[in-house]
């Protein structure tokens, strides 16, 4: 199972102008650093990387290279919020009428 570690976003909208950087794990002690260019249909270059911490230094090195026009933000929290919604959401719709924990 891919698990998310971090995402940094360079705070800009646009094809143009935004980028997004992913650490995954991927495999046990193998991560992977995804720098993408333009949104979800940009482009990307993907890097595997031995260690969570040289995953992270090649994330901070493209944020430092960038760091006059952006203002790079970590989004992690973000991804989190929004899986554990979605699966308390289908937890709940999983449930049938007068079961505990039923709340239509």
């Amino acid at each position: 199972m891919v698990e998310l570690v971090k995402h940094f976003w360079n705070g800009r909208f646009g094809r143009l102008a935004r980028r997004d950087i992913y650490i995954r794990q991927v495999h046990d002690g193998v991560y992977e650093v995804e720098v993408r260019h333009g949104g979800s249909d940009g482009q990307s270059a993907l890097a595997p990387h031995p260690t969570s911490e040289t995953a992270l230094a090649a994330a901070q090195e493209v944020m430092s290279a960038d760091a006059v026009l952006s203002q790079w933000r970590d989004i992690t929290e973000a991804h989190r919020t929004t899986v554990f919604h979605q699966a308390r959401q289908l937890s709940a719709e999983q449930r049938a009428p007068g079961q505990p924990g039923d709340q239509r």
